[in-house]
């Protein structure tokens, strides 16, 4: 096993979104949005957790029982502002198999584990824990923005281990 450095996590987050823009365009919002967000899965999918605030920022309510989030329009793709705005209720016909194969297609550093487990889409929400630490947020600033209720969730997140299967 090689341990990958935090910047070279990030870095392949930023490289994959290209990819998955030939591949599929709706991958490349879905995984955008997760990226730039930290979003969850379940929360990029629910279209109608999102609420338009009218002030450049938008309330996700959130999944697993966390704070809800304000997150600024600028972190979010025009393609699915657009969506907040139709009322869809749902991201189309994303599931979780169909989210999980598109990016095992796509990410540079494959095969990828944290701790024992495989990772898939949640790799996002760890590189924008770690973005963020790194770019000098407080650990209360980055779960405030990833709406986590206990700071011990967003330093396991921003003091994650990850490491690629040879």
């Amino acid at each position: 096993m090689a341990r990958v450095q935090d910047q070279e996590l990030i870095q392949a987050c930023v490289d994959s979104l290209p990819i998955f823009h030939i591949q599929d365009a709706w991958a490349y919002v879905f995984f955008t949005l997760q990226f730039n967000t930290g979003c969850r899965y379940i929360e990029v999918l629910e279209v109608s957790r999102w609420t338009d605030l009218q002030d450049g920022t938008y309330e996700l309510d959130t999944a697993k029982n966390s704070n809800n989030r304000i997150i600024p329009a600028s972190d979010v793709p025009t393609v699915y502002k657009n969506l907040i705005l139709s009322g869809e209720q749902e991201f189309g016909s994303m599931r979780y198999t169909t989210a999980t194969r598109l990016f095992k297609r796509g990410f540079p550093l494959l095969p990828l584990i944290v701790g024992s487990k495989d990772v898939s889409t949640h790799v996002y929400r760890y590189a924008k824990a770690k973005k963020m630490f790194i770019d000098g947020s407080t650990i209360q600033q980055i779960s405030d923005y990833l709406g986590e209720v206990d700071n011990q969730n967003t330093l396991g997140y921003v003091n994650a281990e990850f490491y690629t299967l040879p």
